[in-house]
C-alpha cells in the first residue's frame, strides 16, 4: 500500500509543478506544500525584491545627497561638503567634465559625483530654475556694482 501512495503523491506533485510553470507559480517548498498547499506567486516575489532594490537605490542616493537648512541655502548638496548639485550638474553639462575628472578636481567619490548627476536628472526643471536665478542676481549685482579695477584701466590709471 504505501508503494502505490508513494506512486499516487509523485503523479500529483510532478501535475502540480507542471501547473505551477504554465500559471507563473512556484511552490512555497514542498514540505509546506504537502501541509497545506500553499502557492507563492512568482510575480508577486518578483515585485516586492524590485521595491526593495528600489528602497536601496534611494537609501543610497539619500547617503550621498543632503539638503539642510542654513547650508548652501537649503539647496540639495553632496553630504559632508558644501558643492551643491546645481555646481556638479553645471561642470559636467556646461564645462564638458567628465565625472572623473569632478571626482579628482574636487576630492569626491564617483558615487558622489553620480548619485549628484542622478538627482540632478531626477529634478531637472528646478535645479536649471535655481540656476538662472542665481545667474540673473550675479547679473543684476554686477550692474550695480563697480569695479575699481575696470574704473583703473578706462581712466588710464597706473
Amino acid at each position: 500500500m504505501k508503494g502505490c501512495w508513494r506512486r499516487l503523491w509523485g503523479s500529483k506533485y510532478r501535475a502540480n509543478l507542471e501547473y505551477a510553470d504554465k500559471v507563473g507559480y512556484t511552490l512555497n517548498a514542498v514540505s509546506h506544500m504537502r501541509s497545506s498547499g500553499a502557492w507563492v506567486r512568482k510575480r508577486d516575489r518578483e515585485r516586492r525584491a524590485n521595491e526593495i532594490r528600489l528602497e536601496r537605490a534611494m537609501k543610497s542616493l539619500d547617503d550621498h545627497i543632503e539638503i539642510t537648512p542654513g547650508i548652501c541655502s537649503g539647496k540639495p548638496r553632496i553630504a559632508g561638503h558644501r558643492i551643491t548639485v546645481a555646481h556638479i550638474a553645471i561642470w559636467h553639462e556646461r564645462m564638458g567634465k567628465c565625472a572623473d575628472e569632478i571626482a579628482t578636481e574636487y576630492d569626491l567619490t564617483l558615487a558622489d559625483v553620480y548619485a549628484a548627476l542622478a538627482y540632478y536628472f531626477d529634478h531637472r526643471e528646478e535645479i536649471d530654475q535655481s540656476i538662472q536665478e542665481s545667474e540673473e542676481f550675479v547679473k543684476a549685482f554686477r550692474q550695480q556694482t563697480f569695479s575699481k579695477l575696470a574704473e583703473k584701466l578706462q581712466s588710464g590709471e597706473n
